[in-house]
């Protein structure tokens, strides 16, 4: 059985620049629609080695839609995918707690 809440670590790109930060959060699949809420959203300090940051985001809630050639990852209020959105759907692919 899935679990209905777990935690997701992804790498969050910066546009235009080679920075990428390690974030993490809580993601919950919401059947209704369905759409995951993220909450606690994270950035993780490799100074300290840490599993829990600084809140970066309370809450976020992203869905998966059904593309022809792949499918993407959008932010369920404005429909757009981002790189936030994108990087946190494809570390739920890869959790196995996707539906």
């Amino acid at each position: 059985m899935k679990k209905k809440e777990f935690r997701i670590s992804f790498d969050l790109p910066i546009r235009g620049s080679d920075i990428v930060v390690p974030m993490t959060a809580i993601a919950e699949l919401h059947h209704s629609e369905p759409y995951y809420l993220l909450r606690t959203i994270e950035i993780i300090s490799k100074k300290n080695g840490s599993t829990k940051g600084d809140v970066f985001l309370r809450e976020l809630r992203i869905k998966q839609l059904k593309g022809e050639k792949e499918n993407i990852w959008v932010h369920c209020d404005t429909g757009r995918e981002s790189e936030l959105s994108r990087s946190a759907g494809l570390a739920i692919e890869a959790s196995g707690n996707d539906e």
